[in-house]
């Protein structure tokens, strides 16, 4: 193959190197056996709100955010989030659901069920069935919806699809006077219910299904129950935290961990009303000084495990970034830096000193993606279903001296596919020295390549294209011109 001088177009997207260390620490921890916990929070009580369940969504979640920015580079999240649900699926996360038979988690026919996924429980399904449309949107893996998943545990047997899930929550939602799904038994959270509006959402995008059409009612049922303030002895605070479903009744009282999850994440769905309502959320964010900010939390609360400055701050991150305000982002950002360790071990970034170390990076790498408009969650539930993009020239694999490597072993700081000049743009950082060489997807032949911006003539075999032996940290930049 002869090198050919090209014009190319810019790479589009590319991982900050903040970006880069969330990914290597995220992927760490979620790539983990099925039996190290290591990395993740024990909580006193998985009835709570440090449960693992959500350690491990909103840590899914970023993840599925950071791979928006390397569209043609999908192995480490790919890996990340097939994992993650694997752990979501795992009685020890589940297991909490169980009750006493007899004592029935909904007032609905047929009573008692531990089955997590039977009725209810939208604060463990609304974010399974949310992982498994951002994995099939990811990847095009359609395996949870065809082969399905069992639940397995405590002598029971339960098997799912996708689809089964995300019908379940979609009937409730239709179905319910309120049109939201419960939590705990009676029990509607708003916070929660934002993943009862992504799971209608993203099976739409991947089935052609209607339920997102749903999520306008609940919506506009929020805005005449949920909001706070009705009552003049509420001066603070943004939402009723609960509806009892039973008692018809909105509880009259607002916290900083559901108002910041409530509002930074139902701003892909109403994002006039979470517009709205941010100013009077951004009263309850505290200065220290002028470039130093965080959202409290109450002592009572903490020793709950109901929420914690750290979580209520990294919450308040997304909001700040959901909704358009740079200023306090950045003083956000500035606080986990002073006070919750926020920075590099080991080339993993996270917030150390935060007791929830895990859930907590998990937000601050949510939020540090772009999206127009918005952030990593509008990235991850607005962008449209590219089943195309599985057949376009891409990066598989990064090896090094014949090894397949990861995120610790590289980086890959750009991987777009331009349909329009057929070039496949990558950017590469080995973290350690080695014979690099790349394994393409979908690419026959290359008709040109430029290493660095230079015309080069490369070997490529069995889809394998040798780069040469770099050392640790030097980056290479390429275009290739994909047959």
């Amino acid at each position: 193959m002869s090198a050919t001088t090209m014009s190319l177009k810019p790479q589009t997207s590319n991982l900050s190197t903040a970006q880069a260390g969330y990914l290597r620490y995220l992927h760490s921890v979620l790539t983990r056996p099925l039996e190290d916990w290591s990395g993740f929070y024990t909580p006193r009580s998985q009835n709570a709100n440090f449960a693992m369940r959500y350690q491990i969504a909103f840590a899914s979640y970023a993840m599925a955010a950071l791979a928006t920015i390397t569209p043609a580079y999908r192995r480490p999240y790919a890996d990340a989030l097939r994992t993650a649900i694997e752990r979501m699926i795992d009685y020890a996360t589940w297991r909490y659901w169980e009750r006493t038979p007899g004592v029935p988690h909904e007032p609905t026919e047929g009573g008692y069920s531990p089955d997590p996924l039977a009725w209810g429980n939208v604060q463990y399904a609304g974010h399974l069935s949310t992982m498994l449309g951002l994995y099939a949107k990811l990847t095009d893996d359609r395996r949870y919806a065809e082969q399905g998943f069992v639940l397995e545990g405590g002598g029971h047997h339960f098997s799912h699809t996708h689809h089964d899930v995300a019908t379940i929550i979609h009937q409730q939602m239709a179905d319910n006077q309120c049109h939201g799904v419960s939590c705990e038994p009676g029990c509607v959270y708003l916070s929660c219910n934002n993943h009862s509006m992504s799971s209608n959402l993203l099976h739409d995008q991947l089935y052609d299904t209607n339920y997102a059409a749903v999520n306008g009612e609940w919506v506009a049922w929020l805005k005449q129950h949920m909001l706070a303030g009705m009552f003049p002895t509420l001066k603070h605070g943004l939402f009723n935290v609960v509806y009892m479903s039973e008692m018809k009744h909105a509880l009259p009282v607002s916290f900083n961990f559901t108002d910041g999850w409530g509002i930074g994440l139902l701003a892909p769905f109403a994002r006039e009303l979470a517009s709205d309502l941010y100013p009077r959320y951004r009263r309850e964010v505290k200065r220290l000084k002028p470039n130093l900010a965080y959202v409290p939390s109450g002592p009572m609360t903490e020793r709950m495990e109901l929420s914690d400055r750290p979580l209520n701050t990294a919450f308040g991150y997304v909001a700040a970034r959901e909704l358009g305000d740079p200023a306090t982002a950045e003083a956000i950002h500035n606080y986990a830096v002073a006070r919750l360790g926020l920075g590099e071990r080991d080339g993993q970034l996270a917030c150390w000193e935060a007791a929830r170390t895990l859930y907590v990076t998990a937000l601050f790498a949510l939020g540090s993606v772009d999206a127009v408009p918005g952030a990593g969650w509008s990235a991850i539930v607005l962008a449209p279903y590219r089943p195309d993009r599985f057949s376009e020239p891409s990066l598989d694999a990064v090896l090094l001296d014949g090894e397949v490597c990861g995120p610790l072993d590289a980086d890959v700081i750009a991987a777009n596919y331009d349909d329009d000049s057929s070039t496949l743009h990558l950017t590469i950082t080995p973290r350690r020295s080695g014979q690099l060489t790349l394994r393409l997807a979908n690419v026959t032949a290359i008709r040109a390549a430029q290493v660095n911006d230079q015309p080069t003539e490369l070997q490529s075999a069995d889809g394998c294209v040798s780069i040469g032996t770099l050392e640790a940290g030097v980056a290479v930049a390429l275009a290739l011109l994909c047959q």
